[in-house]
Parts: structure tokens; C-alpha cells; sequence
């Protein structure tokens, strides 16, 4: 007997980020769910999919299974603004003495 109800926070991302690796059929029976709500699920994930930054870009982070890491224009930009905001001095609005 597959679940009921509305899906959790974990199987929403686990169809978006596995919609394209596995069947619906599959989804379903790994999540023990019915297809009807794995299939729209997969549409919902497939809009998101359509709807994300365009990516002839370049992208200032990666992201691949779960995990997300700095690219080197990322870095190669947070080196620039550290450069232009040395000589800056701190607002005293934004610094707090702890006594």
C-alpha cells in the first residue's frame, strides 16, 4: 500500500534532483508512492527546471548532488571586492563594541 498525503520536503527534493536519472515507475516504488503524484511532481520539477537563470552565464557557484562548492570566478570576484574595500573604513552604524 503506497502513502497518502501531501510529499515531504525530502521526497520533492529527491524527485528533482532524481526525475532525470529514474523512471516514474521507479520514483514511485523507491518512495512508495503513488505514480500520479510522482508524475506531477516531475512537472513541477521540469518547470523549476525551465524557469532557472540562463546558463550561457557563468555561474558564481556549482552544485551537484547535494553538495555546492565556490567557482573560481566566485573567487576571483570576492578577491576584487576585498581589494576595493580595504581602504574603506568600517560605517560605525555596523560595528558594535562588546564590553
Amino acid at each position: 500500500m503506497a502513502k497518502t498525503g501531501p510529499l515531504g520536503d525530502v521526497e520533492k527534493f529527491y524527485i528533482e534532483n532524481k526525475f532525470q536519472d529514474y523512471t516514474v515507475e521507479q520514483l514511485a516504488k523507491k518512495l512508495n508512492r503513488p505514480k500520479a503524484t510522482i508524475e506531477k511532481h516531475v512537472e513541477v520539477a521540469k518547470e523549476k527546471r525551465t524557469h532557472e537563470p540562463d546558463s550561457g552565464k557563468e555561474t558564481l557557484f556549482a552544485s551537484h548532488k547535494g553538495s555546492t562548492v565556490m567557482t573560481r570566478a566566485a573567487s576571483e570576484l570576492g578577491d576584487e571586492i576585498r581589494k576595493r574595500n580595504k581602504d574603506k573604513k568600517p560605517d560605525s552604524r555596523c560595528t558594535t563594541n562588546i564590553k
